[in-house]
């Protein structure tokens, strides 16, 4: 049988069996209570489960989006520099969300100091412009 095979598991005496359509119901039930709960309290509880890897996804993304919307800028970074221009703050905010990646770019078995120093530079660039995080 080829390996490439895309039907291979799809056999039809599968889709008969009570074991499959078991596993896949409680599945699908956790997805549907995973996103009630999103609706409702903002996470879910698979989020709390791994929160390290939620916050690395949705940190970065966040980030961007913001830098892209924005419209406004800080007259001054948490440094006391002038921030200037909008292109200095998306670039700001583009700069943090790549320290936020580096999750991403690493094997997150094995946690390293660059890995970590990359963490905390993004934090300490978000907790510094932290009430200047709006559009």
């Amino acid at each position: 049988m080829n390996k490439l095979n895309i039907f291979r598991n799809c056999c039809p005496y599968r889709w008969t069996s009570p074991s499959y359509w078991l596993k896949n119901f409680k599945s699908l039930v956790q997805s549907f209570k995973f996103a009630w709960q999103r609706i409702t309290r903002g996470y879910s509880d698979g989020d709390v489960w791994d929160l390290d890897f939620y916050l690395s996804k949705l940190l970065p993304a966040a980030l961007r989006e913001l830098a892209e919307t924005s419209d406004s800028y800080p007259e001054f970074f948490s440094s006391g520099a002038i921030c200037g221009s909008l292109e200095n703050w998306q670039a700001y905010l583009k700069d943090a969300a790549m320290h936020f990646e580096a999750i991403d770019k690493e094997d997150d078995v094995f946690v390293n100091e660059k890995m970590i120093s990359e963490i905390g530079l993004g934090f300490k660039m978000v907790s510094d412009m932290f009430f200047d995080l709006w559009d």
